[in-house]
């Protein structure tokens, strides 16, 4: 009886965001993974894209584990690295910081040659208005602060959540 053996590579791109339910300006990271489920080291280059949606920008950094990167290009929003060496027992993490710039509901795609997979974020939205605009020292006045999901997902805060700095 004669055996064969056959060296097999087998990638899975995913994609998570430690917040789903940012506020403007906030800093949210997405975890882009490569997670290879063959036999061997992937060792030939594969092309990692994540495309960002208006609302949302690179931050400007990124961090690594796992894998290595070759290079890394920021064209717009769309994010490029060229990755290699992702062994079968430690998926490679890229950890991006992204700035989230208006409120709203995006679906930011992530590709890893030519696969594409997707990661939903809705942001909150808050508005503050003032009885009145004008007042002299001493009178009271009073604030009304109106918060809008403007997503298309339930978010649910207590009010232990709700922190408010007006200086």
């Amino acid at each position: 009886n004669d055996t064969v053996s056959q060296n097999v590579t087998t990638v899975i791109p995913n994609k998570t965001v430690d917040n789903p339910a940012p506020v403007v300006n906030e800093t949210i990271k997405y975890n882009l993974t490569v997670i290879n489920t063959g036999n061997i080291t992937i060792t030939q280059n594969m092309t990692l894209v994540d495309s960002l949606p208006d609302g949302l920008e690179y931050a400007g950094k990124y961090v690594v584990s796992g894998g290595r990167v070759i290079s890394f290009t920021q064209n717009g929003k769309i994010l490029t690295w060229i990755v290699t060496g992702v062994t079968t027992t430690t998926p490679m993490v890229i950890t991006v910081d992204v700035k989230v710039t208006k409120a709203g509901t995006w679906t930011n795609n992530l590709t890893l040659n030519n696969y594409t997979v997707h990661e939903t974020v809705t942001t909150i939205g808050s508005n503050k208005t003032v009885d009145n605009p004008t007042p002299i020292v001493g009178q009271t006045i009073k604030y009304n602060l109106t918060i809008v999901n403007t997503g298309n997902i339930t978010i649910t805060i207590s009010e232990s959540e709700i922190i408010i700095c007006d200086l």
